[in-house]
């Protein structure tokens, strides 16, 4: 899919009253109880930047594509950052709390989402409206 005329960019903080506890997915994922428990209690923001660029290696297109920087923190913490290019391919990452991992970002549709959880709950204005979806594997 092309990329949508949307933009992302500014800072976000989780709305905790809105959002389930990040500590089981966190533990999943082998975090440590002290670092669990302050990610838990911390304010988190996200400082998210976007812009078009050809992509970065292994595409070697030179065709623009949507490229979105989320720098993460949580008061109290060190914060990471990750860099996608919203062209399908995986790139790998590392940082301080989960490692080595890939990932990956496109532009897709909720009716294009192959999980049926992924399409609940949504506001009727939404299905009609493109969405960045990344995935990272660990």
């Amino acid at each position: 899919m092309a990329a949508p005329n949307i933009n992302y960019a500014g800072t976000w903080t989780l709305n905790r009253q809105d959002s389930d506890s990040p500590e089981p997915l966190l533990s999943l994922q082998g975090i440590g109880y002290f670092i669990r428990k302050s990610i838990a209690l911390a304010t988190i923001r996200l400082q998210i930047t976007q812009h078009e660029d050809p992509p970065l290696p292994p595409n070697s297109s030179k065709e623009k594509v949507q490229h979105i920087v989320c720098s993460q923190t949580a008061s109290g913490l060190k914060g990471t950052s990750e860099y996608h290019c919203a062209d399908n391919q995986f790139r790998d990452h590392s940082d301080w709390l989960f490692g080595a991992v890939r990932g990956k970002a496109e532009w897709l549709e909720l009716e294009e989402l192959d999980e049926p959880f992924l399409k609940k709950g949504w506001d009727s204005g939404a299905q009609h409206h493109a969405f960045i979806f990344i995935t990272v594997e660990s």
